[in-house]
């Protein structure tokens, strides 16, 4: 079973950054976990690549044995109309692809991710319009890299993939795109209503071979969408029930996103809580 965590990186500095890059490395290696997904923001990007990216944090990279590493890639930091892979306007969205290119070529060129995962933008028309605009820019990433492993996680609200039925009309109309499932937006996307989450599971579970990761978060009405695992919400995510439908596919990795990860006691609770779950499962 692949299991891993987003160590939330933050850029105050280099140093800083290649810091907290080690200590998760060994955080993860102190709790067999095997998966590492770094955030590469739009404040990232204007900085530089190589500013926030190279140095030490790149040699670092390369030189860890027995990790994966995956890109968590532009998904709004500030807002989420700073995601252009859905605009219907050409010019806007041909300037976004170009800065998505430039990091994935960065990275392919120094220390190859093992998975990109990529967001939705904002929605703004008709969603079948926003749809096109989506599967053009997918099969212009596809043609330019037909071996990544390129996945597209359920949206934040207000972006053209927060809802069930879009994220189902995406898996349906474009076969060549895995998906990534966050479990906390996914719950706010329902309304925290527990019978149309598990409608939506089951809707997933048709397309189970195409899951590439779970974010896995905890949330609940009233509360932001990545509270801890270990912690037991009133009306929270029934985290049984996800991993009985979305947890068989052996490639999926299982992500913890929660608050804890940059705590490690907070984060080994984690791990004991998703570990019961899938195992329950």
């Amino acid at each position: 079973m692949i299991v891993g965590f987003n160590p939330r990186l933050v850029p105050m500095n280099r140093r800083h950054m290649v810091d907290q890059l080690r200590r998760a490395i060994e955080t993860a290696r102190e709790f067999s976990l095997n998966t590492l997904e770094f955030t590469c923001t739009e404040a990232m990007f204007a900085l530089g690549l190589p500013t926030v990216f190279g140095g030490d944090f790149m040699e670092t990279l390369i030189s860890t044995k027995g990790l994966r590493f995956h890109l968590h890639m532009f998904y709004g930091h500030h807002s989420i109309d700073e995601v252009g892979i859905c605009d219907t306007h050409a010019p806007a969205r041909a300037l976004f692809l170009r800065r998505m290119i430039q990091v994935i070529e960065y990275f392919e060129h120094n220390r190859p991710m093992d998975m990109y995962v990529i967001h939705s933008g904002a929605r703004i028309v008709d969603v079948a319009q926003h749809m096109q605009a989506l599967w053009k820019s997918l099969d212009v990433l596809r043609s330019l890299y037909p071996d990544i492993r390129l996945a597209i996680e359920n949206g934040r609200p207000g972006t053209v993939l927060e809802f069930p039925d879009e994220v189902l009309y995406l898996l349906d109309g474009y076969g060549d795109v895995e998906f990534v499932f966050d479990t906390g937006l996914a719950y706010q996307a329902v309304g925290y209503n527990r019978e149309l989450y598990a409608g939506f599971l089951r809707a997933l579970d048709h397309f189970s071979d195409r899951l590439a990761e779970i974010h896995w978060n905890n949330t609940a009405p009233g509360a932001p969408p990545d509270r801890p695992l270990h912690v037991p919400l009133e009306r929270g995510i029934d985290l049984q029930l996800v991993a009985h439908h979305l947890g068989r596919n052996p490639r999926a990795v299982h992500l913890i996103e929660t608050i804890c990860t940059q705590q490690p006691e907070a984060l080994a609770r984690d791990q004991r809580a998703l570990w019961n779950a899938l195992g329950a499962a």
